[in-house]
């Protein structure tokens, strides 16, 4: 049987419960084709009773600007809605672009990654404003 929706084959989100909040690991890249795809699944996320998202970008292969525009909409949405949004494990590409946005670029005071997310390298911590 064919997936019903090829963008999510390109780029999966994989969404884990944790003690401080919700973790979505991003794997793949999110670009023209795939936005679509991904802004469901974070709105999903957001639009849900959650106080906070953590999106780890530590499996992000590639961005552009149609990614950008899901995660500053994604933000956007999320100030609305009083639901706090952070990122970590963005490569210094990845953390370069968002910092071109209106996303505020920082590390986490403690420098720590957020329960549940998956280890793989060391984490470059980019939170929204």
């Amino acid at each position: 049987m064919l997936d019903a929706d090829p963008a999510s084959s390109l780029c999966e989100v994989k969404v884990s419960y944790g003690s401080d909040g919700v973790v979505a690991a991003l794997h793949g890249a999110i670009d023209l084709a795939t936005a679509p795809h991904v802004d469901r699944e974070l709105r999903s996320l957001v639009v849900s009773p959650v106080s906070s998202i953590s999106l780890d970008l530590s499996g992000l292969t590639f961005i552009d600007s149609s990614g950008l525009r899901v995660l500053v909409g994604l933000d956007r949405l999320a100030k609305d809605l009083g639901t706090s949004i952070t990122t970590c494990g963005a490569d210094e590409r990845t953390a370069w672009m968002l910092s071109l946005t209106t996303l505020e670029v920082q590390a986490r005071p403690d420098g720590a990654r957020p329960a549940g997310l998956i280890e793989a390298g060391p984490p470059v911590n980019v939170g929204f404003r």
